[in-house]
């Protein structure tokens, strides 16, 4: 994830990437408008991509990741229980990015819930500055 001060200034990082590999993928801002996506990696091989994500930097998106994110590591074991899960999931939805992607919402948003409760970012030093 790639914070920027706005949406669209992701626009003049669109040549510097696909200069290093990354592939900008316009299509997705219907169904994930509040960032952009890019990717890189063998076309033949769905599920083998680096994906970037490019948001705006202290946004509702970024602030939820970060959330979740800083949750995980504070919580090994919904840690492992969120690897377990995506490996299933992987399995099962091989050929189905939008598939995997969904059945993971609901294990996030669970998590996204606990953090919001836990005071996590607060614990971990990571209160915002006012």
């Amino acid at each position: 994830m790639v914070g920027v001060r706005r949406l669209s200034d992701a626009q003049g990082c669109i040549g510097p990437l696909e200069a290093i590999g990354y592939e900008y993928v316009p299509e997705y801002e219907v169904s994930i408008p509040e960032r952009r996506y890019f990717r890189k990696g063998p076309s033949s091989l769905p599920n083998e991509h680096y994906h970037l994500h490019m948001v705006e930097y202290n946004g509702d998106f970024w602030k939820r990741h970060l959330l979740f994110r800083d949750y995980l590591r504070a919580h090994p074991r919904a840690a492992g229980k969120y690897h377990k899960l995506k490996k299933e999931l992987a399995a099962k939805y091989r050929l189905s990015r939008d598939a995997y992607t969904e059945a993971k919402t609901l294990f996030i948003e669970s998590i996204i819930s606990k953090a919001k409760g836990s005071n996590c970012l607060k614990e971990k030093g990571h209160n915002e500055k006012k």
